[in-house]
């Protein structure tokens, strides 16, 4: 297997930082069309989570949990969701607390460190389908919320595998990175998903007014660190950002997992600063794969993969997987 993503060229258009991140998420996939059974847990603090659950062999699945400000729909979700359908690896899309359909079910936001939710998507899995074995893969702001719960509820949970991809393991770092004059448009981004999140949840009663006026007045430069300081902490019991930060990184906990974990990110990243990972000292269970270019899951390449398109990401997280399920 060719691990590297050089094996397969750089795209001649990947000529700045950004391209692979931006086009990456610019090429939009066809929405799933696969039936699914929507499930409602209770989390352990007495919240609603939405989950999606695609049946193909009761004894495989993969959970699938998005990044920040998405949810069990988006692009990336479907993608890989039809790719494992297609292997007949049942799928689980995770969403975490009101996105996606799930928006009005929980009153707690949700954050960089809420592992707690997925024990409890692997517990229904393991629950309804004994003995059956689980890989679990977090994108972005899941990927640490894998790790999360990995450090802290892993002998609960008896994970086949766990990836996590392009995932902020150093909350702080990623915060600063995001709060450069360079990646004002991924801010920007992220900012106004998550006013209109905001909004939503006022809409629904689950957010009071002065909550919901204090994130309207943020000025169009604020930055990810002034939302987090004014709204994910103080909800979610941290005394400010830089406390949730410190408590929800796992960057010096991932040296303590005992699960086979796959750790994948690339060294042209725009928002996760890549020292973060080269500065691991790993256990030989964790696997780290940086690769020289990527973006932010982006992965494209100039030829085509095995999988027969030329997104580099799917056939390596395809193949790992697959072969941890055989």
């Amino acid at each position: 297997m060719k691990e590297n993503i050089s094996s397969f060229g750089r795209p001649f258009w990947d000529l700045h930082p950004h391209s692979q991140t931006l086009f990456g998420h610019l090429k939009k996939e066809k929405p799933i069309r696969e039936n699914f059974e929507k499930i409602i847990l209770d989390t352990l603090d007495g919240d609603k989570l939405l989950l999606k659950t695609h049946r193909r062999n009761p004894k495989k699945w993969v959970i699938l949990a998005h990044g920040l400000a998405g949810s069990s729909e988006s692009s990336y979700i479907n993608r890989f969701t039809a790719q494992f359908l297609t292997k007949q690896i049942s799928v689980l899309r995770f969403n975490h607390r009101n996105c996606g359909d799930s928006m009005g079910l929980s009153r707690k936001p949700y954050h960089s460190g809420r592992g707690e939710d997925l024990l409890v998507a692997v517990k229904y899995l393991q629950d309804h389908y004994p003995q059956c074995e689980i890989v679990l893969v977090g994108f972005s702001l899941s990927g640490n919320v894998v790790l999360d719960a990995l450090c802290r509820f892993e002998n609960e949970m008896n994970i086949k595998l766990a990836v996590c991809v392009n995932g902020p393991i150093d909350l702080k770092a990623s915060a600063a990175r995001l709060s450069l004059k360079e990646n004002s448009i991924y801010n920007f981004y992220f900012l106004n998903l998550l006013r209109i999140f905001n909004f939503k949840l006022y809409q629904k009663g689950l957010l009071n007014l002065s909550f919901k006026e204090s994130v309207a007045k943020l000025p169009l430069d604020a930055k990810l660190i002034e939302y987090d300081d004014l709204y994910t902490a103080p909800l979610s019991g941290y005394k400010n950002a830089m406390d949730y930060y410190e408590q929800c990184s796992t960057i010096k906990k991932i040296s303590k997992i005992n699960t086979a974990t796959v750790l994948i990110t690339a060294e042209d990243d725009p928002i996760i600063p890549v020292s973060s990972y080269q500065e691991l000292l790993l256990p030989k269970n964790v696997e780290r794969f940086i690769q020289p270019f990527g973006g932010h899951l982006g992965y494209m390449v100039n030829s085509s993969t095995p999988y027969g398109n030329k997104r580099w990401l799917d056939w390596f997280l395809g193949e790992k997987i697959s072969n941890a399920l055989k």
